[in-house]
């Protein structure tokens, strides 16, 4: 699938994370059909945020030949999805566990001037 997903213009996807985040990495436009009738749909919450964060088109069976007009219109405005940053998880503890040494310095100060 991956050569064909390169080679498409547009994707439609249905709401499962892995494909949709390797439509994303391929910077290609795509519309992601949510399946409403699934009970306890988990995918949903995924497409709603990247949906909200104009990354993709939601659509829903009955609404797809629309979404796909809107998605391959110039008025779509869909904003592609952030390069993978392999620091961002190392640099997010690092500066979390800065902060809880210089939280726990702090209160050793305090405690030590009692």
């Amino acid at each position: 699938m991956p050569a064909e997903m390169r080679a498409a213009t547009i994707i439609v996807s249905h709401g499962g994370a892995g494909s949709i985040m390797e439509a994303l990495y391929l910077r290609k436009t795509l519309v992601v059909c949510v399946n409403d009738a699934l009970m306890g749909n988990h995918q949903l919450e995924l497409v709603l945020e990247l949906h909200k964060r104009k990354h993709l088109v939601l659509a829903t069976p009955e609404l797809l030949a629309a979404a796909i007009a809107e998605a391959t219109s110039d008025s779509a405005g869909l904003v592609p999805y952030p390069d993978y940053d392999p620091i961002a998880f190392p640099r997010f503890l690092d500066e979390d566990m800065r902060m809880t040494r210089e939280r726990r310095n702090r209160r050793e100060v305090v405690c030590n001037l009692s």
